[in-house]
């Protein structure tokens, strides 16, 4: 079950959002909701008034206890990048009205498609995609329906077991120029949607994901598609008029079972919508880019449904039924056109369908048994055709639209008289078609010219990276980096998707991120990239008497065994390396526990198991590794004193053992032997456990913290603990993060500085002081960092010219400077060895030396093997080298181990 996703973990802005304090504002100042690039969440009750523009600079969510009124006449103003999403748990209340509706558009001048996000209300009723894992109570009262993630904000579930559910009531609401205007998913069927324009959308007018909504008198103009469904929709609608934009979409009405594409076609419940009294005007030129493909009404992926009473208005394919899944539930009558009158289309049909539909789409809309006509011309039948500033879709008295046979409405949600089209024909002078008055006519836009996004590609060690390719998924255009690691990408105004699909081998591939497009503005974007200094992740770990290595050989650990830390299936202390059961690519060490990511992307544990870090469920000790349960694949994976966490290639984090400071990050204090997801909407691209806290970093690389904070080590400007993730009290983005064994955290920035954070009674934050630090200070030192490890009072690092620099606590020598002395800035280790690696345990340290690279003489060349380095204290065998005597300085260790570059 998931926990509360926000709660604590953003900035609740809301309190800007209307509690009319004396002095707080004029009537007529704007209200400012929000904080660009961060969420926003509502937890309680709030009113956005009319009167007053509302500016929403940033995502709000409507989560668990929050209850959104938006007043009649209220005009909200949203900046790119915004939108408003309100959860399964919370509730929406826009109540305009005829004379006052509510409008939610964006701040832009001149405004343009796509130039913030839209509505997404989300709900607790049936769909078919997701897993069945829905949870009991809330507004549903019984769990283990599906569920699926909203994609743009990931921890908002949706779906559920509750058919009858309501998210609320929409009333006389328009909204305009959004990415994706209303989003409707699992949504269930007493929530009131009622009279709402979706005008220019820059995709979807209307997204309708699974449940059993039902809308009334939707008005869908100039949209790239005008009404889509998936998921399992069961819903009714009627008196819906979709009118497109001559000169530009792709299609008027998709209707799809499977969300995806390869999807479950059959998978239930099946979407089987009922529509009545449907008006789609999609004419067509050829100066439309998507022109070949525009399409009234198209069905595909094994969705069913009822039509009645629709009229399609010079469409250039009037209907495309797409494949055999659907053909399907068209000759089982489970998808059902009928009185539907098409007039002066291009094409009836896209051709010859699956043979399981027995006839072709022209077929299908001149069938006379389905009371269904094909007219050769479109003029005289509409008060208006196609005009997008005043249009008029009432049928012309006697012509024949006016005068065709209509069906009957079936009862329960469909009522009123019959009638072809979304509007009554005129009864007498004077009347008026319901979308009037309320609505905004949909104007074709002046050209709105691109923006620019440009930066750098850059990383610790390495700095620019120049020759890798930074895409805009959402276009597909790409640049290649100069040798200064700068790009530039001319994109269409909107939000750009950004991502480095290949970088150097020694490097991570960054998650995807976003970024504002203004026309005719540059926005400067940096995306850092972690990256090793020099060839190979050596992926060594040093826990508590004991340490784990990737080698060439295999994974092995070397050290205190007594609880089987060691993973070779016994408790026997071994002071030289033992192989591990299983094949790693990463390995992660605790205080007695260990992990590893197998090349799949499981994660199997091994060791003391009593506080469930093992996460194979029983607290129990493993001497031999098991997978964490749940069946997860993870992208990496941290071990803390007595706790794991993971991230996945989605951006969630999901965490797993003793959580006695919160340090699990799911809102609680009660530990967990399986994974638990951490309540943040954040998209993480790496987590870093300390000892009884961790860490993480957005795929913008900004610093987020949670556990216990007693000693500063979150960073958030208190030394309060947290449960769930809070963000670093700083605007500094990094590219590496990392928790300490005790109460500390440090983190690199992409141009290769470090900032660190927490405890420093020993100098362990390496600022020249031992005084303890609430927020970030810097690490002082002359050199470029990275690659920072973090023992429990000490810390070491990589330098720029391969030299090991090491501070903080020494009473055992870890910090390889031949001393026993506390030293606060970083000081080089004895014989200052090339290395590309350094891990550090509670009171030891050890690093990868950097093979060298000769000449063969005959044009090849000769790469030398890497050996590990170890100092400070080795009663255990820390070293593994086959003895237990401590040094001050480095010595060999893991004997018999070489390790790939």
């Amino acid at each position: 079950m998931r926990q509360s996703r926000f709660a604590g973990s953003v900035r609740l802005l809301a309190l800007l959002l209307v509690l009319p304090l004396p002095g707080f504002r004029s009537a007529a100042a704007p209200i400012v909701i929000g904080e660009p690039g961060r969420l926003t969440t509502i937890t309680r009750e709030v009113s956005w008034p009319a009167g007053t523009a509302i500016q929403l600079v940033g995502p709000v969510v409507v989560d668990s206890g929050g209850v959104l009124r938006i007043a009649a006449g209220a005009r909200v103003e949203a900046s790119v990048g915004a939108f408003i999403a309100v959860s399964r748990d919370g509730w929406i209340d826009a109540a305009g009205t005829l004379e006052e509706p509510v409008e939610l558009t964006c701040a832009t001048v001149p405004r343009f498609t796509g130039c913030w996000g839209g509505l997404i209300v989300q709900g607790n009723a049936r769909i078919n995609v997701g897993e069945t894992s829905s949870p009991a109570g809330g507004r549903g009262g019984v769990g283990g329906c599906r569920e699926s993630l909203e994609p743009i904000v990931p921890e908002l579930a949706f779906g559920g077991c509750n058919d009858a559910d309501s998210s609320g009531a929409l009333r006389h609401l328009r909204i305009e120029y959004a990415e994706r205007g209303l989003q409707l998913q699992g949504v269930g069927s007493t929530t009131v949607i009622e009279r709402v324009q979706v005008n220019r959308s820059r995709f979807d007018g209307a997204l309708i994901i699974g449940g059993t909504a039902n809308a009334r008198e939707l008005f869908l103009t100039a949209n790239g598609t005008g009404l889509r469904w998936s998921g399992g929709w069961r819903g009714a609608a009627q008196r819906v008029a979709i009118q497109q934009d001559v000169a530009n979409f792709r299609a008027a009405l998709v209707g799809q079972n499977a969300s995806v594409a390869g999807g479950d076609v059959d998978a239930e419940p099946r979407s089987a919508p009922t529509l009545f009294n449907l008006t789609i005007l999609a004419q067509s030129i050829p100066g439309n880019p998507t022109h070949a493909s525009a399409r009234a009404l198209v069905f595909e992926r094994g969705t069913a449904g009822t039509l009645r009473n629709a009229f399609l208005y010079a469409p250039h394919v009037a209907l495309d039924i797409v494949d055999a899944a659907t053909c399907l539930q068209l000759a089982s009558g489970a998808l059902s056109l009928r009185h539907v009158v098409t007039a002066g289309a291009t094409s009836a049909g896209e051709g010859t369908v699956d043979a399981a539909c027995g006839r072709t789409e022209a077929e299908v809309l001149g069938d006379p048994a389905a009371a269904n006509v094909v007219l050769p011309l479109a003029s005289g039948l509409l008060a208006s055709s196609n005009d997008l500033l005043l249009p008029d879709l009432r049928p012309v008295a006697g012509a024949a639209l006016a005068t065709a046979t209509a069906a009957a409405p079936g009862g329960g949600f469909i009522s009123g008289p019959a009638y072809v089209g979304a509007v009554q024909p005129a009864a007498q002078s004077g009347q008026i078609p319901w979308f009037s008055g309320w609505t905004n006519p949909a104007p074709t836009p002046a050209p709105i010219p691109n923006g620019t996004v440009a930066g750098r590609v850059v990383s610790p060690f390495r700095g620019a990276l120049a020759g890798v390719t930074v895409r805009d998924a959402v276009t597909g255009a790409s640049a290649v980096t100069t040798a200064a690691g700068t790009y530039s990408l001319s994109l269409p105004a909107g939000t750009a998707l950004l991502e480095v699909p290949a970088v150097p081998v020694e490097c991570t591939v960054p998650g995807a991120r976003s970024a504002p497009v203004q026309p005719m503005m540059t926005t400067a974007f940096d995306l850092s990239v972690d990256c090793w200094p020099f060839p190979g992740n050596t992926r060594i770990d040093a826990g508590d008497g004991f340490a784990c290595g990737v080698a060439d050989q295999g994974t092995f650990c070397w050290g205190l065994n007594t609880r089987g830390q060691l993973g070779n299936g016994t408790t026997t202390d071994a002071t030289l390396p033992v192989q591990v059961f299983g094949t790693f690519t990463s390995v992660a060490a605790g205080l007695a526990h260990a992990c590893g990511r197998e090349v799949s992307g499981v994660v199997r544990c091994w060791g003391a198991g009593d506080a469930g870090q093992t996460g194979v469920g029983p607290t129990i000790d493993r001497p031999i590794p098991a997978p964490v349960s749940g069946g997860h694949l993870f992208a990496g994976v941290t071990s803390g004193r007595a706790h794991s966490c993971a991230v996945k290639a989605d951006g969630s984090v999901w965490c797993w053992g003793d959580n006695t400071r919160g340090q699990l990050g799911d809102g609680s204090t009660t530990a967990s032997g399986v994974p638990v997801q951490v309540a943040s909407s954040v998209l993480f691209a790496a987590v870093s456990a300390g000892g009884s806290h961790t860490c993480a970093l957005d795929r913008a690389g900004a610093a987020y913290c949670w556990g216990d904070g007693t000693e500063g080590q979150l960073g958030d400007g208190t030394s309060v603990g947290r449960a769930v993730p809070a963000a670093v009290a700083t605007l500094e983005r990094f590219a590496a993060i990392a928790g300490g064994g005790d109460a500390h955290s440090c983190a690199t920035t992409a141009a290769g500085g470090v900032r660190c954070w927490g405890a420093n009674e020993s100098g362990q934050l390496g600022d020249g002081t031992q005084v303890r630090r609430l927020a970030p200070v810097a690490v002082a030192s002359g050199q470029v960092l990275g690659g920072v490890a973090l023992g429990a009072r000490h810390s070491c690092a990589v330098r720029e010219a391969s030299t090991i620099g090491c501070w903080g606590l020494n009473t055992t020598g870890q910090r390889g400077d031949g001393t026993l002395s506390i030293q606060s800035t970083p000081t080089t280790i004895v014989g200052s060895p090339n290395m590309s690696a350094v891990t550090a345990g509670p009171d030891f340290s050890c690093g990868i030396t950097f093979g060298a690279v000769t000449s063969d003489g005959g044009g090849g060349i000769i790469i030398s093997l890497r050996s590990l380095l170890c100092w400070g204290r080795n009663e255990r065998g820390e070293f593994g080298r086959g003895d237990q005597a401590s040094s001050l300085t480095p010595v060999p260790g893991a004997t018999g181990l070489t390790f790939p570059r």
